[in-house]
């Protein structure tokens, strides 16, 4: 037993010495056959290595796809949140721009303010809520509008916060006129209903605000626009407040009511501008 590996040693080297020393003709067909006998065998480790490899690639990626799947997800959701993120300040910047080239263009004392606040007992979309107060000069009954058109006036105002009534609220009463006459009337907010969604009223409700003692026969028709009169000493004059969707003959037939859409988008009111005191209509 212990001396057959000699004996396979010994038989390796005559071989190697033959091959050697064989004419070339004969060594390249000893090469050639060599390399035939073996093709099967080098084949079969070949196959086997590329399984071994396979296999151990798909236990790899077992082993890695949780983490690989969290990685994914987390880089996901962090794209996302900068794409929002980017949108956002694109936004604010386009709305700020806006806000600039409208103070710029009107002559009144302009404060911009922020709302951070909607609604409270009087009802939904009816007060908001704005970040400025007396520490920037604000009192109540000062008019407060968007790059688009009236919003309301201020009413109960503190050190650093201010509420805003809405002209869509029933209580607010607004000097205007009306039409390609300028026919003057007071509008007033029709509120919003109670009954189901309150942000699906203000959507479609019909009626949100209404102008009341048109002069029977005033050149007032659907599309035509409505603005403030400056009359009251609250709102400057020649300030947009809407659009009237309907003309009706009031029961006494004394005068005319009209229907009105705000020009102003009180549903997404993010900065808004106070007419400071000073300002015109003061």
């Amino acid at each position: 037993m212990s001396g057959k590996p000699y004996v396979v040693v010994i038989g390796l080297l005559l071989a190697v010495v033959i091959l050697l020393n064989l004419p070339p003709a004969e060594a390249l067909r000893a090469k050639a056959g060599l390399r035939d006998n073996l093709t099967p065998f080098q084949s079969v480790t070949t196959l086997l290595l590329r399984q071994l490899r396979s296999v151990g690639w798909y236990i790899a990626d077992a082993w890695q796809a949780p983490d690989t799947e969290r990685r994914l997800r987390t880089e996901n959701a962090e794209l996302k949140r900068e794409i929002w993120r980017l949108q956002t300040l694109e936004g604010e910047n386009a709305t700020l721009r806006e806000l600039a080239d409208f103070k710029r263009q009107r002559h009144e004392r302009l404060l911009v303010g922020e709302v951070v606040a909607r609604g409270d007992a009087s009802g939904w979309w009816q007060t908001v809520r704005l970040n400025r107060g007396r520490s920037d000069g604000l009192r109540p009954d000062l008019a407060v509008m968007t790059g688009r058109g009236l919003v309301g006036r201020t009413t109960e105002v503190s050190q650093h916060t201010c509420e805003v009534l809405l002209i869509t609220d029933p209580t607010s009463q607004v000097a205007c006129r009306a039409g390609r006459g300028g026919a003057f009337g007071i509008l007033g907010g029709g509120g919003v209903t109670f009954s189901g969604d309150p942000r699906l009223a203000m959507l479609y409700t019909a009626s949100a605000m209404e102008v009341e003692y048109l002069p029977v026969g005033a050149a007032v028709a659907k599309g035509d626009a409505v603005m403030t009169s400056g009359l009251g000493g609250i709102f400057p004059e020649g300030i947009p407040v809407g659009t009237i969707e309907s003309v009706r003959l009031d029961a006494s037939q004394l005068y005319m009511n009209a229907s009105v859409t705000p020009v102003a988008d009180l549903r997404a009111l993010h900065y808004v501008f106070i007419v400071l005191p000073g300002g015109a209509g003061e």
